[in-house]
């Protein structure tokens, strides 16, 4: 929400889990690691079959990650956040 200034973020639930899209670093303290682009698919990730215009989610076998690939073959890594219950009041 505007409110909070966190415009420039992405969030995705999956599962218990919530990662966020953050290349501002507005949670740099509340994600287990930094955002990143570009960023190399490794090998073990597979296609999760989830997908939106902008993104496909592949999982891999850290799950303190989710990648996702852009339709221009971009990769972003998207770091979980530590409380998935987090928001803004």
């Amino acid at each position: 929400p505007a409110h909070c200034g966190w415009q420039a973020t992405v969030w995705f639930h999956r599962g218990d889990a919530l990662y966020i899209r953050d290349p501002e670093g507005i949670f740099a303290r509340q994600t287990v690691r930094p955002y990143a682009e570009p960023a190399k698919l490794p090998s073990s990730a597979v296609d999760s079959g989830l997908h939106s215009i902008r993104w496909r989610l592949f999982s891999s076998p850290n799950p303190k990650v989710a990648w996702m690939v852009r339709p221009d073959g971009g990769v972003e890594v998207w770091a979980r956040a530590r409380d998935p219950m987090m928001g803004c009041v």
